[in-house]
């Protein structure tokens, strides 16, 4: 699974700056049911699991948008897709203050890469 991969409760995937720092690692963000909604958490491969927001946080979800600018409530790329990465990842809650709404833009290309070529097939090397 090389590709980021999301629901409506959870995200998956590699990113060069994880919390703990440390390089490039596969990081997971996910709502957990508490009493009156949900939790945020995060792990990486040092924080195996630390909350971000306790709670409640209700009706909450991620959301993930598409080329198209809509936004989808699944990220799955097949393994053959040409486009593995969303435009931006949202989440939208429900706090004791009100509607809250926390996006991020992808900041990467959104495409397979293409030149990448097995060693075998470059002539010369």
């Amino acid at each position: 699974m090389g590709s980021a991969r999301g629901t409506e409760t959870s995200v998956e995937f590699v990113t060069p700056v994880p919390l703990s720092g440390g390089g490039l690692a596969r990081v997971r963000w996910w709502l957990e049911p508490v009493a009156g909604g949900y939790a945020l958490h995060y792990s990486d491969p040092a924080l195996k699991q630390l909350v971000i927001v306790p709670g409640p946080l209700g009706d909450a979800s991620f959301g993930y948008l598409d080329a198209d600018g809509q936004w989808q409530s699944e990220w799955s790329p097949a393994d053959d897709a040409e486009e593995v990465l969303p435009r931006a990842v949202r989440l939208r809650a429900t706090t004791a203050t009100g509607e809250r709404v926390w996006w991020v833009a992808v900041a990467a290309l959104p495409y397979r890469p293409t030149g990448l070529q097995p060693e075998s097939a470059i002539d010369g090397f």
